[in-house]
């Protein structure tokens, strides 16, 4: 899957453009914790963006490609399942 976000340069976000991917990252696996039967499942994170099962294996990842064009930064979000 692959979003397009678009922020403000003067924006706090826009101020700390970096943090994006690990906030995208962190809430894909919040996401899936919402998630009924699995909200004891053993998801984490390996900084920056890989999300894994039980520490043994991949199960997805995040990547994230920021361009500014004038006052807004144009944000491609992808996020990708392996199982």
């Amino acid at each position: 899957m692959t979003l397009l976000v678009t922020i403000p340069v003067s924006s706090s976000l826009g101020q700390r453009i970096a943090f994006v991917q690990h906030l995208m990252s962190l809430a894909v696996v919040e996401a899936v914790r919402t998630l009924p039967g699995y909200e004891d499942i053993e998801l984490n994170l390996k900084w920056p963006n890989d999300i894994y099962y039980s520490n043994l294996m991949k199960v997805g990842g995040v990547l994230v490609n920021s361009t500014l064009m004038g006052n807004m930064f144009h944000i491609l979000i992808g996020m990708k399942c392996l199982v």
